[in-house]
């Protein structure tokens, strides 16, 4: 659905009932990409929110940044009437919780990020430039095995063929040019003066062989944020939430516990 917000028209899935939680997906896919997770998840309600030119939000062409992404949930959470919720990011989406979480603390009352970072590292701009060269340069078919070996581990692309499909298809469904912006917008990314900012209780999950962003930036990140929880998933690659099961239910297990008021799990 649409939400009409004071930033403009942004793209929502709004499922299920319970306390929020608001999930902010990777870089080229959309909110969709968590509708089977959220469809085998009952007690919370599961508001995906779509980054400019992703899924149902519009985008004129311009720029725009992470902390742009982080004013867009803010905004929604503001037409929803939601003022303290869990959050949940995977990819972009977590380097997008961690500038609303370190920004609006008072928002956010639990957080998983899952295979992020907080800064890309010093080559950032160049590198990110190059992927955004390729994402325009390329044609969208062409990119897809290098995506899929970043996502999915060889068991995951052997045992789910239908998942691999339809994440594919998301990424095709995504235009060139909303892709490389949204590289862009990484590549200018630094929060990690935001880490201490942090309050909400926190798991910072992350794959053993995810090669888009490593143990090392997930262990930046718990180091970073005070009473974090790490753990690394052996085997997983990049999108951890759909290769492993282990990650959704740790993933919801920490969200379930904090924001019932109880210790992290």
């Amino acid at each position: 659905m649409i939400v009409s917000t004071a930033r403009g028209d942004i793209g929502v899935l709004d499922h299920g009932a319970g306390p929020p939680v608001v999930l902010l997906h990777p870089l080229a896919l959309s909110a969709e990409v968590w509708r089977p997770l959220l469809e085998a998840t009952p007690g919370l309600r599961f508001v995906a929110i779509d980054a400019p030119g992703h899924g149902e939000t519009p985008w004129d062409g311009r720029p725009f940044t992470v902390q742009d992404m982080a004013a867009d949930a803010v905004a929604v959470l503001d037409a929803l009437g939601l003022d303290r919720v869990g959050l949940v990011g995977l990819s972009m989406g977590g380097s997008t919780a961690v500038v609303l979480a370190g920004g609006h603390p008072h928002l956010i009352a639990s957080q998983v990020l899952i295979d992020t970072t907080a800064c890309y590292g010093d080559n950032r701009l160049a590198e990110w430039e190059a992927r955004a060269s390729r994402a325009t340069g390329s044609a969208r078919a062409d990119q897809i095995p290098f995506q899929v070996d970043r996502w999915f581990s060889p068991a995951t692309v052997e045992r789910e063929p239908e998942t691999v499909r339809r994440v594919a298809d998301l990424f095709l469904r995504t235009g060139s040019e909303a892709h490389a912006a949204a590289c862009r917008a990484l590549g200018a990314l630094d929060a990690r003066e935001l880490l201490p900012a942090i309050t909400a209780p926190t798991a910072v999950l992350v794959g053993s062989e995810d090669y888009a962003t490593p143990p090392e930036m997930a262990a930046e990140l718990h180091a970073g944020i005070a009473g974090s929880r790490l753990r690394v998933l052996e085997g997983a690659r990049h999108l951890s939430v759909l290769d492993d099961p282990r990650s959704w239910r740790l993933a919801t297990d920490h969200l379930r516990t904090t924001l019932e008021g109880g210790a992290p799990a």
